[in-house]
């Protein structure tokens, strides 16, 4: 699977999220079994085994059972799709928003703290970057004359390898190369 995921540009946080799901719980529930063997029944074992897992997690790993399957498909590893692997239906959650009081209390804290503790949870609130992209930043990435950033990497932990290698920039996870943040308030400048 490493290997396609590398010949398919995976990113490298992607490649890890893989070997994870593979190692923690797709070797663990079929063993030494070839795929070629898996039947409908082992993928409902494997769904049982993971009932105190979210639905997510659980299509996760069904996802990356079913592109291991289809990948030795393509490669004629084997002839067909031994099981067919059907996702749990997920209900779309609205996402939860802070209200305009809760956010300005939220704000209230990291300011009693110090500037760069506010920058943070405003860059996260307002500009609405995910934890990577504000690890990520760079001056480079700041238009102070438009006011505005570019975001053009994020970071990831990876925690099986040695501590000084263990922090990765890559793009950025939306499909766009390089994703504009909205414009910044005014109390940023």
């Amino acid at each position: 699977m490493e290997g396609y995921a590398k010949a398919e540009r995976h990113k490298a946080s992607g490649i890890d999220s893989k070997r994870l799901i593979i190692s923690r719980y797709l070797i663990p529930n079929f063993g030494d079994r070839r795929l070629s063997e898996l039947r409908d029944e082992d993928v409902q074992a494997l769904k049982a085994a993971m009932a105190d897992k979210s639905k997510k997690t659980v299509n996760n790993v069904l996802a990356v059972l079913g592109r291991m399957l289809r990948v030795a498909v393509d490669w004629k590893l084997i002839t067909a799709m031994p099981c067919r692997i059907r996702l749990l239906r997920v209900h779309n959650v609205v996402p939860t928003f802070y209200e305009f009081s809760e956010y300005a209390r939220l704000t209230e804290g990291p300011n009693a703290i110090d500037t760069r503790t506010l920058v943070v949870v405003l860059l996260g609130g307002d500009a609405g970057l995910r934890r990577g992209e504000i690890i990520g930043l760079r001056w480079c990435d700041v238009d102070f004359r438009r006011k505005h950033l570019v975001v053009q990497q994020a970071v990831w932990r990876d925690n099986h390898r040695r501590a000084e290698e263990r922090q990765r920039a890559h793009r950025p996870h939306d499909r766009c190369a390089r994703r504009r943040a909205p414009e910044l308030s005014a109390r940023w400048w």
